[in-house]
């Protein structure tokens, strides 16, 4: 079981690391005209159209969630990638190289599951 965990969760850091380079390159795309990309108020915390945009440029099939955005380097510095058991946090580093982040990757699963005909 451990070595499935282990495969996964590469897996899926490595579709997460396809989902920071996919908001580097739109990022740039928008940078020209002063769009924005970043909506904290959305519950994806992006502006209508950028999901999808997201998902055709790194293929990630998962769920994103945008938690912060850097507007004068157009790049994110959090959001979060789920996909099944598996979720990954990105947190971009303050004080490092523009890109420097720390990423976190936890695997959930059901320990009990108890009901009663009462």
């Amino acid at each position: 079981m451990w070595a499935r965990i282990s495969t996964g969760s590469h897996n899926i850091l490595q579709e997460a690391r396809d989902v920071r380079v996919a908001f580097k390159l739109i990022g740039v795309e928008y940078s020209g005209d002063s769009t924005r990309i970043y909506d904290p108020l959305a519950e994806n915390g992006m502006v209508d159209g950028i999901a999808e945009k997201v998902e055709n440029l790194s293929y990630a099939d998962g769920t994103v969630k945008l938690l912060s955005w850097d507007a004068e380097s157009d790049m994110p510095l959090a959001f979060t990638y789920s996909k099944g058991v598996y979720i990954v946090e990105y947190k971009a580093i303050d004080g490092k190289d523009p890109g420097a982040g720390e990423w976190n990757v936890y695997y959930a699963f059901r320990v009990l599951n108890y009901s009663t005909d009462k």
